[in-house]
C-alpha cells in the first residue's frame, strides 16, 4: 500500500519549498508589504484556529487510544491512561486559548460550544471511521500523528530562538527596527530593541513559521485510508493536507506574523518529520 509519503511527492514538495525559499530570499519584505493586512478576517481564522492539526489531533489520538486500550489494570493501561490525560489536557488547552487570543471580542462561552461541537463530531467520526480496524494498525498511526506533532514543535522551536527573526507587523510599527533576512540567525538586534524599547519577545519569533507546522501534522491524518487498505484516498487526504496547510501559511503573511520563507520552512520542517515518521512507523510499506 502507498500514501502521499512517497518519493516522486517528497521530490516535488522539495522543489516547490526550494523555490519559495528561493523566492522569499529576494522577495520577502515586498511580498508581506503587498498583504499584510492585520483586519483581514481570514488572516484572523487562520490565526485562531491554524494550529487546530495539533490541538486537536492530540485529543483525537487520546479518543483512539481510549477505544483500544485494555481494559484490565495493568502497567500498560496505566501509562496510556497517564498519557491520554496528559495529551487531553495540553489539546484542550491550547484549542480553547487560541480563538480568545486572535479572534476580537471571542465570547468564552461560545468559544467553549465551537470548541465542543469540534471535538465531539471529529471524535464521532473518527470512531466510526476506525471501528473494527486492527488495533496494532490503531496504534501504529497514534504513534506516528503523536510523533510528528511532538517532533515539529521541537524542531521549530528550537530554530525559532535562535533566528530571532523580527515579523512584520513589528517591523510596520517599529521605526527603530530593520529587516532581517532568513538565513541571517542573531540575537543582536532582538536585545537592543528589548532593552530599549521594551518589545516582548514573541515578537522575534518569525522563523520558521510555528502555525504553518502545525497546520502542515494534518499531513500525518492522511494514513488514515490505510486502515482500509484504501491507497488512493490516503494520496488524495495528504494533497488535500497540503492546500489546507497552504491556506493556513497564507494567513500568517496577511496577519504580518511571518514572511514567506518563514511559513516555508515551517512547513518543511513538519513535512521532513511526517516523511521521516512514515518510514519509521510503516517501515514495512515501502516508500516508493
Amino acid at each position: 500500500m502507498e500514501s502521499g509519503f512517497n518519493k516522486r511527492n517528497a521530490i516535488l514538495i522539495s522543489i516547490v519549498c526550494l523555490s519559495c525559499m528561493l523566492i522569499g530570499s529576494f522577495y520577502d519584505y515586498q511580498i508581506s508589504a503587498a498583504l499584510f493586512n492585520t483586519d483581514n478576517w481570514f488572516g484572523i481564522i487562520g490565526a485562531a484556529y491554524g494550529q487546530l492539526s495539533v490541538s486537536l489531533g492530540l485529543i483525537l489520538s487520546s479518543v483512539l487510544l481510549v477505544s483500544i486500550m485494555e481494559k484490565r489494570v495493568c502497567l500498560k493501561s496505566v501509562l496510556q491512561g497517564i498519557a491520554v490525560v496528559f495529551m487531553c489536557l495540553l489539546g484542550a488547552i491550547q484549542m480553547w486559548m487560541e480563538p480568545m487570543m486572535y479572534v476580537p471580542g471571542m465570547n468564552m462561552v461560545l468559544n467553549t460550544i465551537i470548541n465542543l461541537v469540534i471535538i465531539t463530531g471529529s471524535g464521532y467520526v473518527l470512531l466510526r471511521y476506525t471501528k473494527g480496524r486492527d488495533k496494532k494498525e490503531v496504534m501504529r498511526i497514534i504513534k506516528f500523528i503523536v510523533f510528528v506533532i511532538f517532533a515539529q514543535l521541537i524542531l521549530i522551536n528550537i530554530i525559532k530562538p535562535l533566528a530571532a527573526r523580527p515579523r512584520m507587523r513589528m517591523l510596520e510599527i517599529t521605526p527603530q527596527a530593520h529587516f532581517q533576512n532568513w538565513w541571517e540567525f542573531g540575537t543582536v538586534q532582538k536585545t537592543q530593541l528589548m532593552a530599549a524599547l521594551g518589545i516582548a519577545s514573541e515578537e522575534f519569533k518569525s522563523f520558521p513559521s510555528g502555525h504553518t507546522g502545525s497546520a502542515a501534522v494534518l499531513l500525518a491524518f492522511s494514513v488514515l485510508p490505510l486502515l482500509h487498505q484504501d491507497s488512493k484516498k490516503a494520496k488524495q487526504w495528504f494533497w488535500i493536507a497540503v492546500a489546507v496547510t497552504i491556506l493556513v501559511a497564507f494567513s500568517r503573511i496577511i496577519m504580518g506574523a511571518h514572511f514567506l520563507s518563514d511559513v516555508t520552512m515551517g512547513f518543511s520542517v513538519s513535512f521532513l518529520c511526517s516523511f521521516v515518521g512514515y518510514k519509521i512507523f510503516f517501515k514495512e510499506r515501502k516508500v516508493k
